[in-house]
């Protein structure tokens, strides 16, 4: 399953093998990127003006539109993606 965790600025903190293998990246070029350079630029803009500030501010986005985002080979890919912080103390944001 494609997984990804983001820290509270949204930059990819770790990202799961088959997060890697569907997007066609080596990890060491995605950590500490931010996930919207992954995006189309409506999807970028469409998780900073309303997702990113439900899930900051609820700690989670279940039901965030499906975003298209764009592998190394030019592929593009629909994915619903939600979000979830899994407690307070922690700071990084899981998602799926």
């Amino acid at each position: 399953m494609p997984l990804h965790s983001l820290d509270d600025q949204g930059r990819l903190e770790s990202v799961s093998d088959a997060w890697l293998i569907l997007m066609g990246y080596r990890r060491e070029d995605v950590i500490g990127r931010p996930l919207i350079n992954f995006m189309t630029e409506r999807s970028a803009r469409q998780m900073l003006d309303q997702d990113w500030p439900v899930l900051l501010g609820t700690g989670e986005c279940l039901n965030a539109t499906a975003w298209s985002q764009g592998a190394v080979s030019s592929s593009m890919y629909w994915l619903p993606l939600a979000w979830r912080r899994p407690s307070k103390a922690h700071s990084s944001l899981v998602g799926w």
